[in-house]
């Protein structure tokens, strides 16, 4: 799993709505944040949702978006922007496959380390145990 870089705040006005977006571009930071995206939780899919949608905009901005941007107030359209394939991605089944694998890769490349080290720990013990027996064996 990527480190967390990200810290999800809310976004306040559109300069600060564009500027996540151009920054989503990078695949570090948008896998990031659908991770942290994903840690959010809720009972269900609508609950989650709301709680996403609440921890990244205000109310005052989110009253300038919709799903479209269609409609009789000029709105912005959400469904093509990144922060919006972030929300999806969190709820899509491949990408929590693709996630927790990654997070067994990582567990597992943690594992051959901790292991490579207990080795070499081991190994060290026994040269010192064998050093030991030789500063006492003065024949």
């Amino acid at each position: 799993m990527p480190k967390s870089s990200i810290e999800i705040r809310k976004i306040n006005t559109l300069e600060e709505f564009e500027r996540e977006e151009a920054s989503l571009l990078d695949k570090n930071k948008f896998e990031t944040l659908v991770c942290q995206l994903a840690r959010v939780g809720g009972k269900d899919v609508k609950d989650c949702t709301h709680k996403v949608m609440d921890r990244l905009f205000t109310n005052h901005l989110m009253t300038l978006f919709n799903l479209k941007g269609k409609g009789k107030k000029e709105k912005i359209g959400l469904e093509d922007k990144k922060l919006f394939s972030a929300i999806k991605d969190e709820f899509s089944p491949e990408s929590a496959l693709e996630r927790q694998y990654r997070e067994l890769s990582e567990n597992s490349s943690l594992k051959r380390e901790r292991e490579a080290v207990q080795e070499e720990n081991r190994q060290l013990k026994e040269k010192l145990k064998k050093s030991k027996f030789q500063m006492y064996d003065l024949r």
